[in-house]
């Protein structure tokens, strides 16, 4: 296989053109600009390669199917714009807020009219408490709304919420946010408080995860 035939390859495994999706939001991935894909690409090919690292099979749910592979759309050649809405909007696709903090459908798709809004992310914790990303939609009550633009950009970074409490690092603030430039933070956040704000929350027996 060629070099521009790998490239190929890793373009239509991220954006979920092949035979099945991984467990990875190919379906905002696939909307991807065509020059971040480049780079993205030209950065997996410098990754040294490891020969064998075995890893335990998938555990899906009985009866689960299989996605079929995302159609090919147009692909924009540029993400949206610095310092605008349309390019905040991009960017939380690219990040996977809308992933994590929007519910899906039994069928796998967002549950149009509730992005943002809570509950993508449900994931059973040690102590027997069940992690749910929050609302994150501008409502002063149980979303964003009330937090100051520099205090969600801590959190985005450093996981501390407005009140000091450290969020579960399954918000990958560790790994990826933190270096997330100043106008990414700023775009992401711009976008945020564009959405409507909804109040919607958990039982706060099930709401650990929440950004409170």
């Amino acid at each position: 296989m060629d070099t521009s035939d790998s490239a190929q390859v890793l373009d239509d495994t991220i954006r979920g053109r092949l035979m099945y999706k991984f467990r990875m939001p190919t379906d905002l991935f696939n909307g991807m600009s065509a020059d971040d894909m480049r780079d993205l690409v030209a950065y997996l090919k410098t990754l040294r390669p490891i020969l064998h690292h075995p890893l335990p099979d998938d555990q899906l749910p009985p009866g689960f199917v299989m996605p079929v592979p995302n159609p090919r759309q147009a692909i924009p050649e540029h993400e949206p714009p610095v310092g605008t809405i349309e390019r905040g909007r991009y960017l939380s696709k690219m990040f996977s807020c809308q992933e994590c903090h929007s519910p899906r459908t039994a069928g796998g798709g967002y549950v149009q009219g509730q992005l943002f809004q809570k509950g993508g992310l449900q994931m059973p914790l040690p102590d027997g408490h069940l992690l749910i990303a929050p609302n994150i939609t501008p409502d002063r009550e149980t979303g964003i709304g009330a937090w100051s633009d520099e205090e969600l950009i801590r959190a985005l970074r450093t996981g501390v919420t407005r009140h000091g409490r450290q969020l579960n690092p399954v918000m990958p603030y560790l790994t990826a946010y933190r270096d997330m430039t100043d106008q990414d933070a700023k775009d992401v956040v711009r976008f945020l408080r564009s959405v409507t704000p909804v109040k919607r929350t958990w039982p706060s027996s099930q709401s650990q995860g929440e950004m409170r």
